[in-house]
């Protein structure tokens, strides 16, 4: 079993006539509540409370340009900060005795950044 929680908070700028951004700092934070991030190793398992933290810094920006019969578009990009608890990076890294079932997603970094970019239609 886990838990999720995160927040968003934010603020708009009006940066001319039509045209405003929305500064955003949106925070996830994954715990375990009962053995959810384990990792098999030689030893055993192992079970940690911390998942994982990833900290954003979005840009959404409407597209009021866009006739209301399309729907309301919105462009968002901006990098995005993970950290990995100790669990999930031996997960993340190549296979090795600490980790049984490594799948080398970062290399086993705990620490990555990495980028989102979307459009977003509202109907």
């Amino acid at each position: 079993m886990y838990f999720e929680m995160g927040v968003d908070p934010g603020y708009t700028f009006d940066l001319a006539a039509n045209w405003s951004a929305r500064v955003h700092l949106p925070f996830t934070l994954g715990l375990s509540v009962k053995d959810y991030y384990e990792v098999a190793t030689t030893s055993g398992i192992s079970s940690k409370a911390f998942g994982y933290a990833n900290l954003g810094l979005m840009v959404d920006v409407p597209l009021k340009f866009m006739t209301p019969k399309y729907g309301k578009w919105t462009l968002t990009a901006g990098p995005q900060f993970l950290w990995l608890g100790t669990n999930n990076k031996l997960l993340a890294g190549p296979p090795s005795p600490n980790a049984l079932n490594g799948l080398n997603v970062t290399g086993g970094k705990g620490f990555q950044v990495w980028g989102l970019a979307g459009l977003k239609l509202e109907y």
